[in-house]
């Protein structure tokens, strides 16, 4: 089996019946005849290797040698290596008795494995006998090579019908077997089964250790050859055997080989039950019933033992070596068989030819398969490289060897050069495996490789072949070459700006058509028709898509003031069209053509209408102001726009004007596209201009929602009003008819109104000083002309309970004329001071200082208080001067009460009716309101400027 295993050389023996004087070691009877080795040691155990009988029922025949079993066994050495024993019947010894033998003993090392040993069987080189008197000294001897078990008579053995002698003594292939084939392989299987279950016993330290097989023993070596060369070597290499053991001399105490072969010459008598279930297993070749319950006829075989009988039936014996290699040498290493004979097959043809598709699949899903892979790969590329261009299923299987940049780098060059060819199917073929292979970025960097590799022919190759690198450019993201963009003619101008086609594609083409001449953007066979592409792209561009016309402009930006072809050819003179067209492109185009651009293109257009009218009101539409200003962002071309349009806002804005509500609409749009590009207003807006903005945001704000008005900070809604030139009281005067606030009831609940006066409060603060209060009450009182009679009280005094300090109703009453209050408020004034008293009072009857007065500590100066600290006043002096305080007090409310009555008197009798009073004096405090802008002229003004 092994070079090693023929190559073996050791000691010989012969052993047999000898004489004194033929006698090695000088004893008559069954001695050591010659040998190759003298120390008495070896010799001894040369003659104590087992005896060799013919079975006991042959012994009253007489038979004739080749009618005698033959032993051939390979045991242990006790002194290391391996005993090799070929035994032969004689029939007579030195003394003429019969039934004699003859051992051809030799001394082997452990490499002389079971399948060397075995294809010696029958060989020429075995001694068979040796004559009296020749010379007992021999030379060492290597293990003899035969023919009758080989490799061919194993295949043959399984395969094919079997002839030749019939000898007991050497015959393997018995009679009865060789017509059945499949009986043959049957046994061979079922023996196979048995050195798998006994491998498996003796590893589990199982007392079943041996097999035993009742066989002629040319057939006990045939079954033991197709064990040690078909099961995987760890299996069955270094097995020990016998093929014949007399059975009259006690098989189950033979322990120097693990399989023991026997032949029971008795007709019907098999193997004894006892060996075949208790001492071993047993296969029983001439009565298979008597064999081991797990080894009759029709039991399962393992899985994997059929697959290794058909690789050696068939003769594939490197096949086999691969399987042995590839399934290893654990116990289950059969059970992997069947899942690797492809792999192994595969393997094979990788070296021996043949390579197949499904081989490399088998091999690449095998982790064992992918490591023969990666250890043959060079030669594997070879094949590999041509046939993923067919096959699809190996493309996918291989995609990471494929995907090597070197690898993906063949493939794109023998494109180049097959489209350059015009060999279309050979492009196509391997731009398919570079785009299952690769990944984007692959894919988009080869494609790019591509053009360049391409450069000098993309101008003259043909349509199909620019069609086929456009192909590729789509799929992978890459940009195409100006050839691929730039059409050579109208058909390809037609397909360049279909509707499949990309949009950047699309805008680019447009871009190269529409330059002027002398910039050779086309070829020079274009000529003759570049005008009647041009028109074509005009009318493409006329109802083109945005993405295709933000593409166009992309590329057109740098020319646009230089060229007029690019645009201005497309605006002027003033068409239908053009207005439609114009909108279009600031949608595209706003953030793409530089500001500074857009403004002398607008400027030259005569946007505004002065010369040409059609223009007129253009940019208030379809927000084309809001969508340029947002795409200029921060240039400071931007300022003057953004400065004159903001300076068109009057406080007509306020009081509904539709045309100053569509700026301020535009100018609003603008400011949330800035904040969407993270660009501040205040870069654009001068300061002036940014607080009318904020103004208008305040006014237009209360207007849509009044109940926003709680979220109004101090002075807000002032400075808006401010801002816009509008009398604060004046503007909450129309906000309170506005929203109808006069209807509310306030007699029975002022809630409603709480718009309304945080509004107010936030024109009208009231501070920590006296004349905020004042001011706000003038105020209120004013607007509170506009109340119905019987809610005006109720009105006033929401005001004076909400927002003004009591400690401060009492000197309103001082302000007279200047203000004068509805009877209801003054009541609540008299109140609040009646109760202010009555608290004052109550800290007359305690014994510590009353506290000062609360006009003394809200309104009197530091220096005052410390003037006024030598005199004594108050109730505490009208006490020291014999008055009781409680009197003071009540001549006080007394003489209030009369001042009040005259009072309300007065006003009913000698106030004017509430609609034509006169407004009275209001303060404004901190700020100065701006004088009043001049009506606008809405017949003759300018509606855009």
């Amino acid at each position: 089996m092994s070079a090693a295993g023929h190559a073996a050389v050791g000691d010989q023996f012969y052993v047999t019946h000898c004489t004194t004087a033929d006698s090695v070691t000088n004893s008559p009877g069954y001695s050591v005849r010659a040998a190759s080795a003298d120390a008495p040691e070896v010799l001894t155990r040369a003659l104590e290797y087992p005896p060799y009988e013919i079975p006991l029922e042959l012994w009253r025949d007489k038979p004739a040698k080749p009618q005698t079993p033959r032993r051939l066994a390979r045991t242990k050495n006790p002194a290391g290596g391996v005993w090799v024993a070929h035994s032969v019947y004689l029939d007579k010894d030195t003394m003429n008795r019969d039934r004699s033998y003859f051992t051809h003993l030799l001394g082997l090392p452990a490499t002389a494995d079971a399948a060397s040993v075995l294809e010696s069987w029958d060989a020429d080189g075995w001694a068979k006998e040796y004559p009296q008197g020749a010379p007992k000294e021999l030379g060492k001897c290597p293990l003899p090579v035969g023919t009758k078990v080989s490799r061919a008579t194993l295949a043959a053995f399984l395969g094919r019908s079997v002839g030749g002698a019939s000898d007991l003594a050497t015959v393997v292939c018995p009679t009865r077997f060789r017509a059945d084939p499949a009986g043959r392989r049957a046994l061979v299987a079922r023996f196979l089964k048995a050195v798998l279950l006994l491998a498996k016993e003796r590893a589990a330290g199982g007392e079943r250790d041996r097999l035993f097989v009742h066989a002629e023993p040319g057939l006990v070596a045939m079954l033991l050859y197709a064990a040690a060369r078909v099961l995987p070597p760890a299996l069955a290499a270094d097995l020990t055997f016998s093929t014949f053991e007399p059975a009259h001399r006690g098989l189950r105490d033979y322990v120097q080989a693990t399989v023991i072969g026997t032949y029971l010459a008795a007709p019907g008598k098999g193997l004894d039950p006892d060996l075949v279930t208790a001492r071993g297993f047993g296969l029983d070749a001439i009565h298979p019933e008597k064999s081991s319950p797990e080894l009759v006829e029709g039991t399962p075989i393992p899985p994997g033992v059929a697959d290794l009988i058909d690789l050696a039936a068939a003769g594939e014996w490197d096949l086999l070596d691969d399987v042995h290699r590839l399934v290893g040498s654990d116990p289950a290493a059969v059970e992997k068989v069947p899942g690797t004979v492809a792999l192994a097959r595969a393997t094979s043809r990788i070296t021996r030819g043949g390579l197949t598709g499904a081989d490399l699949i088998a091999l690449k899903a095998d982790r064992r398969g992918a490591a023969v892979l990666k250890q043959r790969e060079e030669k594997v590329w070879e094949f590999l490289k041509d046939a993923v261009l067919a096959d699809a299923a190996l493309r996918a299987e291989f995609k990471d060897w494929i995907a090597d940049p070197e690898r993906l780098k063949v493939f794109r060059r023998e494109a180049c050069e097959a489209l350059v060819k015009g060999d279309f199917d050979g492009w196509d073929r391997r731009w398919a495996v570079v785009r299952e292979a690769a990944d984007a970025k692959q894919f988009q960097e080869q494609a790019d490789r591509g053009q360049k590799n391409l450069d000098r022919y993309l101008p003259t190759l043909p349509l199909p072949a620019r069609d086929r690198v456009r192909a590729v450019c789509a799929e992978s993201g890459a940009w195409p070459d100006h050839h691929l963009l730039a059409p050579a003619g109208l058909d390809e101008l037609d397909e360049l700006l279909g509707a499949k086609v990309a949009p950047e594609w699309q805008g680019y083409t447009c871009f190269a058509v529409m330059g002027p001449d002398e910039k050779n953007w086309l070829l020079d066979t274009t000529k003759a028709y570049r005008p009647a592409m041009r028109e074509r792209v005009r009318h493409h561009l006329a109802a083109a898509s945005r993405p295709v016309l933000a593409a166009y402009l992309k590329h057109a930006k740098d020319y646009v003031s230089t060229m007029p072809g690019f645009l201005y050819d497309f605006l002027k003179p003033y068409r239908p069209e053009s207005a439609n067209f114009l909108s279009r492109l600031i949608d595209a185009g706003a953030d793409v053509i530089d500001p500074g651009d857009w403004v002398k293109l607008l400027a030259d257009l005569d946007i505004y209408g002065e010369q040409t009218p059609e223009w007129r009101g253009f940019l208030l539409k379809a927000d084309n102001l809001a969508k340029l200003l947002g795409g200029m962002k921060a240039h400071p071309a931007a300022v003057p726009v953004w400065d004159g349009y903001v300076n068109l806002l009057t406080p007509a804005l306020v009081a509904g004007d539709e045309w100053e509500r569509v700026i301020y609409a535009q100018l609003t749009k603008a400011r949330q596209a800035l904040g969407a590009a993270g660009v501040l207003v205040r870069d654009v807006v001068p300061a002036a201009g940014l607080r009318k903005l904020r103004a208008a945001d305040t006014l237009l704000g209360l207007l849509a929602a009044p109940a926003a008005a709680e979220a109004l900070e101090p002075g807000q809604l002032l400075e808006a009003y401010q801002v816009f030139g509008i009398d604060p009281v004046d503007g909450l005067r129309g906000f309170y008819l506005r929203f109808n606030f006069a209807a509310i009831d306030l007699n029975a609940s002022p809630l409603p109104l709480r718009p309304f006066a945080a509004a107010f409060k936030s024109c009208f603060p009231v501070g920590h000083e006296y004349p905020s209060a004042r001011n706000a009450v003038a105020a209120w009182v004013a607007l509170s002309m506009s109340c119905p009679d019987f809610t005006r009280g109720a009105f006033q005094t929401y005001l004076l309970r909400e927002f003004v300090p009591a400690h401060w109703h009492a000197n309103l009453l001082a302000e007279a004329p200047r203000i004068v209050l509805h009877p209801a408020a003054v009541a609540y004034i008299g109140e609040t001071v009646a109760a202010a008293h009555a608290q004052n009072t109550s800290f007359l009857d305690a014994e510590d200082p009353p506290p000062k007065p609360a006009a003394s500590v809200g309104f009197e100066s530091e220096a005052t208080q410390k003037a006024r600290g030598g005199r004594k006043i108050g109730p505490a002096r009208r006490r020291e001067a014999g008055v009781p305080g409680y009197l003071w007090v009540a001549v006080g409310l007394v003489g209030l009460a009369v001042v009040g009555a005259a009072v309300v008197a007065a006003i009913k009798k000698n106030a004017p009716k509430p609609v034509e009073q006169d407004t009275p004096v209001i303060v404004v405090p901190s700020k100065e309101s701006p004088p009043k802008t001049k009506p606008k002229d809405t017949k003759t003004k300018d509606k855009d400027k």
